[in-house]
């Protein structure tokens, strides 16, 4: 399936609210219907978004140390500092986070710093408009499929996902009003610790590159009984 292209993009550097939040579910004849591939995909930005984050704090202290007008960091350093583009992720996330980062930086002019990388703060995936499609599915196929059976919901739709070769489904979406960002991600626990087997989507109506200071929880982790595990002293 092809996925549209569009460079229209809203340019924002806080997070905004989602426009829907629902459960994500997989087949059950898929390997026990696991999110193995997701996860790893998650790690993937998370690894990605962690070198960008871990370069751009001491740049901004070095900038915000000389009297000169601060200088933002350019689009070649921070393709250098994030790597070479993960295989598991679509272009576009790659070159989202560089932008969003970019603009980041060039709207805060170092007074701020991006949120401190941690695996309870950060374990999803973003997927910009033009990397997911959200399709009908046929009911009576999916209730064979599905991996629990305490009701039979009112709808069901399928997420197709560029570089992900087994789709998630969404069930009693009421309509498909053109969603053109998602999240997603292992749903958190009370403490703040990600459930790898139980997963949610966050959509959102607007185009972004990439959510550059989303989190996905408040938690602090040193309230969670796990010191962040960034290198730095605590």
């Amino acid at each position: 399936m092809s996925f549209e292209k569009n460079e229209s993009f809203t340019d924002v550097t806080f997070s905004p609210s989602p426009n829907l939040r629902s459960d994500v579910l997989r087949e059950k004849t898929k390997a026990s219907h696991d999110f193995e591939d997701l996860c790893e995909m998650v790690s993937s930005a998370y690894h990605m978004y962690a070198r960008i984050e871990q370069a751009l704090s001491p740049y901004n202290s070095r900038q915000n140390k000389t009297n000169n007008a601060y200088e933002p960091p350019s689009i070649n350093f921070l393709k250098e500092v994030a790597g070479r583009a993960p295989r598991n992720l679509p272009p576009e996330v790659y070159d989202g986070i560089i932008l969003a980062a970019h603009n980041f930086c060039v709207k805060n002019a170092g007074r701020k710093n991006l949120p401190l990388v941690h695996p309870i703060t950060h374990h999803s995936i973003q997927f910009p408009h033009g990397t997911f499609k959200i399709v009908g599915a046929d009911m009576e196929e999916w209730l064979e499929k599905r991996p629990h059976a305490a009701w039979k919901p009112m709808s069901v739709h399928k997420i197709i996902m560029q570089g992900v070769e087994i789709p998630v489904y969404i069930e009693n979406l009421r309509d498909n009003p053109g969603y053109h960002h998602m999240i997603l991600r292992p749903k958190a626990s009370k403490t703040g610790v990600p459930n790898l087997t139980i997963w949610e989507a966050l959509f959102w109506k607007a185009k972004y590159p990439y959510l550059i200071e989303h989190v996905d929880s408040n938690s602090n982790p040193r309230h969670a009984g796990v010191l962040p595990n960034t290198g730095r002293n605590g």
